[in-house]
């Protein structure tokens, strides 16, 4: 299983489409900070389950992400999607 450390080895792992505006390095980045805030591993077989969690979830101009166990490391990443959006 591959292990991701950071956002800097992202360009090691498969390339996703985008979903609903919101491009895969993103949900990439979403998918470290979460690792990151549960002080977990990142690994490419939980991050295609995260973004297939993600393309259900991101629509509608809304994102639902129950029970994900996100912290302060993915508010932020999330929160950059916002800025995005609106700026």
């Amino acid at each position: 299983m591959q292990t991701v450390t950071s956002a800097s080895n992202l360009n090691n792992m498969e390339v996703f489409k985008s979903i609903e505006g919101v491009s895969s390095e993103t949900i990439k980045h979403l998918y470290v900070a979460k690792c990151t805030d549960l002080q977990l591993p990142a690994h490419q077989e939980p991050m295609k389950r995260f973004f297939d969690y993600c393309s259900k979830s991101i629509k509608d101009r809304s994102i639902k992400m129950n029970e994900q166990g996100l912290g302060p490391a993915s508010a932020t990443v999330i929160a950059n999607i916002f800025k995005a959006k609106a700026g």
